[in-house]
């Protein structure tokens, strides 16, 4: 239940975490790029985010010294560069890091589950950021149980990630979910996930505020990003 209460703790919670939403970054690039937005979701789990910025950053040299745009590129041409480096070892060497997927022994790299990944959507018919959005409900269950059968990806924390960065409509994130509960009080299994999509966009509306735009800065502040 949607209460007056509850937004109005959000929107003061906002104040304070989120700052001055004109300098919120937007995730427009993530939108176009479902290269990017995979890369990022993978690398994320277990590692600072400045280190996942080091990545995304050696990626985009990578693609600009070829021509090419990280900001526009598809599940196709991110595989390809696993191909011009010469597999994902190398991949890992030159534009990722040496971080496996889990502690686990001889768990694979997570450059190795990033190409898995893309692999996965793109056998499902999604190449762009644009059909991941646009797909219909039984291609995104099919992906969703295609993307957690790659190593380290069996929780779904990644999955949500990548949903929320290519902006695929659908339940509320796992760390926004967590934000929002712990800014009204309430434990996670006690607020659905559609009651958290339903505050959020209560309290953008009150804000006059996108509600992608703001389900974009919560992600980015309860991961530690910046929010500038």
């Amino acid at each position: 239940m949607i209460t007056n209460d509850r937004v109005d703790v959000l929107l003061a919670g906002f104040a304070d975490d989120l700052g001055e939403p004109s300098q919120w970054p937007a995730p427009d690039e993530y939108r176009r790029s479902l290269a990017l937005c995979i890369i990022d979701a993978i690398a994320s789990t277990r590692s600072h985010y400045t280190s996942v910025e080091k990545i995304l950053d050696r990626y985009r040299a990578y693609r600009a010294e070829q021509g090419g745009d990280a900001a526009d590129d598809s599940a196709t041409v991110l595989l390809a560069t696993f191909d011009e480096v010469g597999g994902p070892e190398q991949w890992a060497d030159r534009i990722g890091n040496r971080k496996p997927t889990s502690t686990s022994a001889n768990a694979p790299l997570k450059a190795a589950a990033i190409a898995d990944a893309a692999r996965a959507l793109l056998e499902l018919g999604i190449d762009t950021a644009e059909q991941f959005r646009s797909a219909d409900t039984a291609t995104l269950d099919a992906a969703e149980v295609a993307w957690k059968a790659v190593p380290g990806q069996r929780s779904g924390l990644t999955w949500s990630y990548v949903v929320m960065l290519a902006g695929v409509p659908g339940p509320a994130d796992h760390l926004v979910s967590r934000y929002v509960c712990n800014a009204v009080g309430l434990w996670e299994t006690e607020l659905p996930d559609d009651a958290v999509a339903a505050l959020v966009a209560e309290a953008a509306a009150c804000s006059e505020l996108d509600t992608e735009l703001l389900e974009y800065a919560i992600w980015r502040f309860e991961s530690k990003r910046t929010l500038r």
